[in-house]
Parts: structure tokens; C-alpha cells; sequence
């Protein structure tokens, strides 16, 4: 309440109260999201069973989500878009299938790793649930950034490596295609024609109401500002009554509608230290290279915002800043100030250097502060028969 009525009268004459709320809180859990990732993007066997454990839990939701949708409930064909069923309300079928290709991808690159046999056979079986369902929202922007990702995938390993994960796909994409049109669904009785033809779904009138918002306000260069925008752009949208014009749809367009081109300029640097770190660290962890290809394939033609985890499709966080992070934390060549690491507050390290350097039990102030009394050098002793 306290940082309400901060905020609401610092902010509240300019940005509307909702808005200040939602970035504030969104920017926190940003940074928070961050500094995990940071502090843990050292630790390769806990990213892969992160990866693998998450992998296992999507595939389990929409594995359920199949049958929920197709089989349990009522007025429901196969065919139809598919959502994750396990969000309340259900997920947009869009921000279900991005999140299912980015599981599915990083499976396809911890499979490799697997410890046995019964081990691969479950993350393959997983693999192909989440290929499938991502396929099965018959959403375009999950389709294309699997396809780039895969390409990319393809070309990091090799075709003695890589092909049989790019076959798969194939596979799947083709039986797709192929069995959509028998399916009871009106819906997909051309997957590809209906793919296609559902033209742009408005997005190019959000991008055109964007643009005139930032051009007739002479904002080309600063934007419109992060907060309190979208009463700015939304005039100048044609009627929606479908409800799907809440946000600009992707994060370029957002970005350069908010920051201008201070904001493509510093986005666009962004995206190349982590694309170079990436390509750095790709022999060693391919992961990375790949799902940041997919995450930004995936936000060009959707998402809201890269400064906040509190948006409408709340999924460029998983998208982005995950295998940012990871990829930035992994390149060694990162300069570090000594006794400083920067974004993290690694006390267990601080400690067990602490530890090691003293060589002494730690005091409970040590524990504390992270900070420990160095010992005096002593020069070696001499023996007077030496």
C-alpha cells in the first residue's frame, strides 16, 4: 500500500495507476529472474536438469492438454486450435505453442546426454508430444522459429549429429500437414490454405496504428514511452471485435513504438553481445545458440515487451532472457572486476573462497559478511644448519 501511494503520486497525474503498478512489479521480477539466472548459469549438470525436468512437466501438460481438448471435453474437435489447459482460463494457443517448441527444442539438445537408455527413450517420447502440440495450435510464429531453430541445430552438429532430431521435425511437420484434412474439424481442411490464409490477423493494422501514433507525436527518435502508450496507439486501430488488438504483437514493433530508435539501438546491441556469446559457447552447449534463435524468431512475430515479466503473453522472459543470460553467464570472455561479480550477490562462493584462502573455521560475523581476516604472511623459516 505504502509503494501504491508512492507511486500513484509520483506517477499517477502522468501514467495511468494500473500501468505504473504492473511495470514496476513486472521490471522487479525482471531483475530477480536475472540475478537466478546469472548465479546459476555457471552450474551445467543444474541447467540440464532444469531443462530436463521443465521439458518433462510441458510435455506432461500437453500431453493432458490433447486429451482434455480432443477427448474430455465437450464441442471440442481434433483439429481444432489446441491451448494449454492447464492455465486458468486456457492459454492463447499462440503463447502455448511458443512455449511448447522451446521445450521441445531444449530436449532435443539435452537428449544427446542422456545417462541410459530408458532415459533417452523418455526425453524422445517427450520431444515428439511437444513437437506435436506445438504443431497442433496451428499457430505460424511456433512453426517458423522451430524451423529456424532446427536449421540452426542442424548446422551446429552437423548431419551425423543433428539429423536425426531435423528428421523428426520433418516427420512430424509432414504427418501434420498430411492428416489435418482428415480430421472432424472444419477448421483444417487445408492445414497449409488455412495457415496462410488467415492473413496477418490484423497485425500489420497494429503495426500501421503503432507507427502513426509514434509519427504524428514527432517521436520517431525517443518513442512513446514505455508506460501510458497504449492509449496512444489504440485510437487509430480499425473495430476489434474479436479482442485480439490488446498489444502490438511483436516485441520489435513494440520496441521501436516505446523506445524509438534509441530503443531498436540499444535492443539491437543487446541481441548481438548475446548472439556473439552464444556463438562462442555453441561447440561446448549448443542449447544456448539454439533456443536464443527460437526465442527471437518467436518474439518477432509476437510478444510485448523485453522490460517487464508482468505483460499480456508473459512469455518473453522464458523466451529470451533465459538463454540471454545463460549464453552471456557461459562466455568466458566477459570481463569481471575482481571481488566484484556483477548482477549476482554470490555469497556461497564468497564463502567457500573465504574459506579456502584462510583456511580456518568461519566465525559467525565471517558467515555474515562474506568477508574474512587474511593471515599475516610469514617469511619461511630458515634452519641454521641449512
Amino acid at each position: 500500500m505504502t509503494a501504491r501511494s508512492f507511486l500513484g503520486a509520483a506517477f499517477g497525474e502522468v501514467f495511468p495507476m494500473a500501468e505504473v503498478v504492473r511495470g514496476v512489479f513486472g521490471l522487479a521480477l525482471l531483475i530477480l529472474l536475472c540475478l537466478l539466472l546469472w548465479e546459476v548459469g555457471d552450474d551445467v549438470g543444474l541447467l540440464r536438469r532444469i531443462g530436463r525436468t521443465s521439458g518433462l512437466i510441458c510435455a506432461s501438460a500437453a500431453m493432458g492438454s490433447v486429451v482434455i481438448y480432443y477427448v474430455v471435453l465437450d464441442g471440442h474437435l481434433p483439429g481444432e486450435r489446441l491451448a494449454n489447459a492447464f492455465v486458468h482460463g486456457g492459454q492463447n494457443p499462440v503463447c502455448a505453442g511458443l512455449i511448447f517448441g522451446f521445450h521441445a527444442l531444449w530436449l532435443c539438445v539435452l537428449v544427446e546426454d542422456s545417462a541410459n537408455r530408458r532415459e533417452g527413450v523418455l526425453l524422445w517420447s517427450a520431444v515428439i508430444v511437444l513437437t506435436s502440440a506445438a504443431f497442433l495450435t496451428g499457430s505460424r510464429g511456433p512453426m517458423l522459429a522451430m524451423l529456424v531453430a532446427h536449421l540452426v541445430l542442424l548446422l551446429v552438429r552437423g548431419w551425423r549429429r543433428g539429423g536425426v532430431t531435423f528428421a523428426i521435425f520433418a516427420a512430424i511437420a509432414t504427418s501434420y500437414l498430411l492428416a489435418a484434412p482428415h480430421f472432424p474439424s472444419a477448421e483444417l481442411e487445408s492445414p497449409m490454405q488455412t495457415v496462410l490464409g488467415r492473413a496477418d490477423n490484423g497485425r500489420f493494422q497494429i503495426y500501421e496504428a503503432g507507427w502513426k501514433a509514434v509519427s504524428e507525436r514527432d517521436a520517431i527518435v525517443v518513442g512513446l514511452g514505455e508506460w501510458g502508450s497504449r492509449a496512444m496507439w489504440t485510437p487509430h486501430l480499425p473495430p476489434d471485435p474479436s479482442g485480439l488488438m490488446h498489444h502490438l504483437h511483436s516485441v520489435i514493433v513494440a520496441t521501436a513504438t516505446s523506445g524509438g530508435l534509441i530503443g531498436l539501438g540499444l535492443a539491437a546491441l543487446l541481441f548481438f553481445f548475446v548472439a556473439r556469446a552464444a556463438l562462442r559457447v555453441c561447440h561446448s552447449d549448443p542449447a544456448l545458440l539454439v533456443l536464443f534463435a527460437y526465442g527471437a524468431m518467436g518474439l518477432s512475430v509476437d510478444g510485448q515487451t523485453l522490460t517487464s515479466l508482468a505483460s499480456l503473453p508473459r512469455f518473453e522472459g522464458l523466451l529470451f532472457w533465459v538463454p540471454a543470460f545463460l549464453a552471456l553467464r557461459a562466455d568466458e570472455s566477459l570481463v569481471e572486476l575482481r571481488g566484484f561479480e556483477p548482477l549476482t550477490f554470490s555469497l556461497r562462493k564468497t564463502i567457500l573462497h573465504a574459506r579456502h584462502k584462510a583456511k580456518r573455521p568461519l566465525t559467525s560475523r565471517s558467515i555474515a559478511t562474506g568477508v574474512t581476516m587474511r593471515q599475516p604472511c610469514r617469511a619461511p623459516m630458515v634452519h641454521e644448519g641449512a
